[in-house]
């Protein structure tokens, strides 16, 4: 797993009262960020908060990021996740961003290890390394691809009930007499 995403909440103020827009301003890409979970959060159970190594708050991962991160970072994956971008802080878009990259640390290590370490028939021969896509998919990934072929048979079956109901009524079809 390895993807981009926004950090939300960032024009808001931390608990603690700092300003969580100064605390974007000071951010850099490459920089480790620490994903800590939040259980008792009455906002959202699956709530993860993003900090900076110095224990600034710059803000939460989104509440769908949140939800497939959750139970990983419950189980003590080793997500990792930096600062890929800082926006804004400018005269036209003076509210700072923080974009994030997060990676699954387990995965990379999975594909650094040779074919062979792998194993499946489509490794690859002279211990060349597999590709991270292939090197398994987590459950949030097997989740995620559960949902998508799910709405594509509720839309497959829609279209088929729109063409049944059009040759039933004789809707868009030749003209009655």
């Amino acid at each position: 797993m390895d993807f981009q995403s926004k950090v939300v909440g960032v024009t808001r103020h931390n608990h603690d009262g700092s300003d969580r827009q100064v605390i974007a301003g000071e951010c850099r890409p490459g920089e480790p960020l620490a994903l800590r979970r939040e259980p008792d959060n009455p906002q959202d159970p699956n709530a993860v908060a993003v900090f900076r190594e110095n224990g600034d708050q710059v803000g939460y991962l989104s509440a769908s990021v949140a939800e497939e991160l959750a139970p990983l970072l419950d189980a003590d994956a080793p997500i990792r996740a930096e600062v890929s971008e800082v926006t804004g802080g400018t005269a036209d878009r003076p509210s700072y961003g923080v974009n994030i990259r997060i990676h699954d640390g387990h995965a990379a290590a999975v594909a650094d290890r040779p074919a062979a370490a792998t194993a499946g028939p489509d490794a690859k021969a002279g211990g060349e390394k597999r590709p991270h896509a292939v090197a398994g998919a987590g459950p949030a990934l097997q989740a995620r691809r559960g949902c998508l072929f799910g709405i594509a048979a509720l839309i497959g079956g829609l279209m088929r009930w729109t063409i049944l109901l059009a040759v039933v009524l004789g809707v868009g079809g030749r003209a009655r007499t």
